[in-house]
């Protein structure tokens, strides 16, 4: 049920990374220079929809930080194609409990739009550094300075989409989201145990996301 349920997004995804290598490889040379004030106006056009939709839901947020969510939002989907901006809207409204409220916190201490953990943070940011850089840099990341720093929503964006993007990439879109969700060990344990088939509360988790997914399509 649940592969027929996201069969459409993983599809419209996958025709994403398509056209984009067609555009880069084949399309793009001939027509950047023509179409670069087309491109603009397309862009500005995707970042005032989100902007409308965040106004939806958090109507008390400033136009120039909606503006910058938006913008961040649209960059990652435009830097991840694995990820769309349906998919990270969509995602967002879950998490923040439908409030798109940036300092939202949840009772397992999940910071922001996207509700990452402080030490999940920690990880991302460390990811791109040697061991023993790893070591050294990770005195500086206290609880503290995580909080602040996932407080921020344009931060919560970046390491929460790029954490979103690793799930994906290593374990498929559904499990990926599961993963987001509920962790990447606890999803392994689940699928080790219960192949195709998961918990109700994942299932419920997953319709959620499309339905707001469709919402914004």
């Amino acid at each position: 049920m649940v592969q027929m349920i996201w069969g459409k997004m993983i599809r419209e995804i996958s025709k994403k990374i398509v056209l984009a290598l067609i555009g880069g490889m084949i399309l793009l040379p001939f027509l950047c220079q023509e179409l670069s004030w087309t491109r603009d106006e397309e862009i500005n056009t995707e970042i005032k929809k989100i902007m409308i939709y965040i106004e939806r839901y958090n109507p008390q947020m400033a136009k120039s930080l909606r503006f910058q969510v938006a913008q961040e939002i649209y960059r990652t989907a435009v830097r991840d194609s694995n990820l769309t901006i349906p998919l990270l809207c969509a995602l967002i409204t879950h998490e923040s409990a439908r409030t798109w409220d940036p300092e939202i916190i949840s009772p397992a201490g999940a910071v922001g739009l996207m509700q990452v953990l402080p030490s999940t943070a920690r990880e991302v940011l460390l990811s791109s550094f040697s061991h023993q850089e790893r070591e050294k840099r990770s005195e500086d990341l206290s609880n503290i300075v995580l909080h602040q720093i996932l407080s921020d929503p344009i931060s919560n964006i970046r390491i929460g989409s790029r954490y979103l993007s690793y799930l994906i990439d290593r374990n498929g879109f559904i499990q990926g989201l599961i993963a987001y969700y509920m962790g990447e060990s606890k999803m392994k344990i689940l699928v080790e145990v219960m192949g195709e088939r998961f918990p109700l509360e994942a299932e419920r988790y997953l319709s959620s996301l499309y339905e707001l997914y469709k919402d914004i399509s």
